[in-house]
């Protein structure tokens, strides 16, 4: 699983740099994103559900969000 830690980092910067690492990933990989920022808890499950990418689960502990998202098929 790669892990992809946007901690400190504010909107849109984790959205943005999750949309990129999801085109860089293989199909049915799956990633752990990390941030601080609040409005991804809104912004990535939201851009998610736009996708054929697939929101497994999400947390929060200690004032991080935690998003395991499997990475679904590419358009060419």
């Amino acid at each position: 699983m790669k892990e992809l830690n946007f901690k400190n980092q504010r909107c849109p910067l984790p959205l943005l740099k999750m949309k990129q690492a999801l085109i860089e990933s293989s199909y049915e990989e799956q990633l752990q994103v990390m941030t601080t920022d609040e409005g991804s808890l809104r912004d990535i499950p939201l851009y998610l559900s736009r996708t054929q990418h697939q929101l497994i689960s999400q947390h929060q502990q200690d004032g991080i969000y935690h998003f395991i998202i499997e990475v679904g098929k590419q358009h060419d």
